[in-house]
């Protein structure tokens, strides 16, 4: 048999100890990284843990059997889209259909011949290597393209683009810091989780980034933002589940009916959300953590600790005076900047992206801006953060 050319990770869990001995010696000599596991519970978490590339899993087994390890594996979004290959001596119809119904890909019967053990292996880690090039393909075309919405939307509403970067910051970090799969969908979702809010009235998005109370009309706009921004990326195409974790951006967990990757990108989000108003309101990261973990709603306790120790951007303490022309993206404004008529361009904190710096110049030119622009860069912190973080 010839050699596999790529040290892939696959995990075999049978409580058959020559069984597992075989296959395990059969894949190692196919130059494949192995974990044998006797148990279905420890094989779970270690696949959580660290994700295979393959999974061959035995059916008839004690505490768990391989039809509901299988189920466990595709319910959490950190093993959801491993592919899983029944090994078993059950080769009636039902139990292939009650297999694949589990969420497994394909089925080898034992006694097994080693060949076809090889040729089904092989098969499901070249499907599984289209479907990864497929995937960063198609991530980074979408990429492309939320980028350009999202700089629009940061154009038509500045301060909705500045607090959409943080949240997205967050829930980027919460997710690398936690090893997800498909982590792209939840870095575009959070990136577009706030598109909802360029239909709200400029002084209700003020509002409801502070602690006044809204009234109940107040209340019912604000929280149809995220179903307009589903509305609005539903008709995407490969954005469906992207849309769906928008809409669910502010229902806490626990609906049944919602997929693994829909659930925890939804509660992501959520905590970001919580996250980012706490930090906007000067909290410190510690103190918004643990504000979070004391409050009435609660939050995914995996999420708050993957986001201990998270820092947010930092700014620049040294504020320079610059021409529009001077002016470039990353910079932060430090006054509103206004027309001579008193209409308000982009308003002050707010981090120019390049569409923003264009705008400003094209005002520039038409001789409806003048003068000189406070700014500061970011990337260091400001004397007043650095004093908070101190204390």
């Amino acid at each position: 048999m010839e050699a596999s050319a790529t040290a892939h990770d696959i995990m075999v869990v049978d409580d058959t100890p020559e069984i597992l001995a075989m296959t395990e010696e059969l894949l190692r000599r196919l130059h494949y990284e192995v974990r044998a596991f006797s148990r279905a519970r420890p094989a779970i978490l270690a696949a959580a843990q660290r994700r295979p590339d393959l999974i061959l899993l035995d059916i008839t087994m004690p505490e768990m059997d391989g039809y509901a390890a299988c189920r466990a594996l595709k319910a959490d979004a950190r093993t959801a889209d491993v592919p899983v290959i029944f090994v078993t001596a059950l080769g009636d119809t039902p139990d292939k259909v009650k297999g694949f119904a589990a969420g497994a890909v394909d089925y080898i019967l034992k006694p097994f011949d080693p060949a076809e053990v090889q040729a089904r292996v092989e098969t499901q880690l070249k499907l599984r290597q289209l479907q990864l090039a497929e995937r960063e393909l198609l991530e980074k075309t979408l990429n492309g393209a939320v980028t350009a919405l999202v700089e629009l939307v940061g154009l038509a509403a500045p301060d909705v683009g500045e607090r959409g970067r943080s949240v997205s910051a967050i829930v980027t970090h919460a997710a690398r810091r936690l090893d997800l799969p498909s982590r792209w969908q939840y870095e575009l979702a959070a990136r577009l989780c706030l598109i909802g809010w360029i239909a709200l009235p400029d002084d209700l998005v003020a509002k409801a980034q502070t602690d006044v109370k809204l009234t109940d009309d107040e209340a019912r706009m604000f929280a149809a933002h995220p179903a307009l921004a589903q509305r609005l990326l539903s008709g995407i195409p490969r954005l469906e589940s992207v849309a769906e974790i928008v809409g669910l951006q502010r229902e806490a967990p626990g609906k049944e009916s919602r997929r693994p990757e829909v659930a925890t990108g939804a509660e992501l989000i959520r905590v970001a959300m919580a996250l980012d108003r706490e930090l906007h309101r000067g909290e410190s990261v510690a103190n918004a953590i643990n504000a979070l973990r004391a409050a009435a709603s609660k939050f995914d306790e995996r999420i708050l600790g993957a986001l201990e120790g998270y820092e947010p951007e930092v700014r620049a303490a040294i504020v320079q005076s610059l021409r529009i022309g001077e002016l470039r993206a990353a910079m932060v404004l430090e006054d509103d900047v206004t027309t001579p008529e008193g209409m308000l361009l982009a308003r002050k904190g707010i981090t120019l992206t390049a569409p923003l710096v264009a705008r400003l110049k094209n005002f520039a030119e038409a001789k409806h801006l003048t003068g000189f622009v406070r700014v500061r860069l970011a990337g260091t912190r400001s004397d007043a953060e650095s004093d908070r973080a101190a204390a």
